[in-house]
């Protein structure tokens, strides 16, 4: 899928459930703040002529530090932004990420302020926003689905 550029066509970024299993299998979730926002995914504008999974490992890598492998779609959201004065619609497509490298580092460029490692069940207590923690659930399901197989 590549990225539109018309202002009357969706804005296409992906976002990264960024995950790692420590003791007896329990998984920590990787979560970022920017300034004076909240605790969220990474996420961002997919770039002409890339591809999905290149764009959540870039987008992940950029905002994090960390590198890893993308696994499962998760869940496709879309919703309304301001952009320059005009409303547009954003369609942002979360992917599995499982951690393999990489120490925690703000992105700067990307004005993340914060990184953190929570556990699953304090991660969603973290999340302020409704549509975030579904996906964050959802990514649950997932990866237990996964788990099992």
């Amino acid at each position: 899928m590549k990225a539109k550029t018309t202002s009357d066509e969706a804005i296409l970024a992906v976002g990264g459930f960024v995950y790692r299993f420590v003791d007896d299998h329990q998984v920590e979730v990787l979560l970022i703040k920017k300034k004076c926002g909240f605790w969220t995914l990474p996420k961002g504008k997919v770039e002409p002529g890339e591809t999905e999974a290149a764009a959540v490992q870039r987008e992940v890598w950029e905002e994090t530090g960390i590198t890893g492998t993308v696994g499962a779609q998760v869940q496709q959201v879309a919703y309304t932004i301001m952009k320059k004065g005009e409303p547009r619609c954003k369609v942002v497509t979360y992917y599995l990420l499982h951690a393999e490298d990489g120490e925690l580092r703000p992105g700067k460029q990307e004005r993340i302020e914060k990184l953190r490692w929570f556990p699953f069940q304090v991660a969603l207590k973290r999340i302020q926003r409704g549509r975030v923690r579904k996906i964050v659930r959802h990514a649950g399901e997932v990866l237990r689905e996964f788990a099992h197989e």
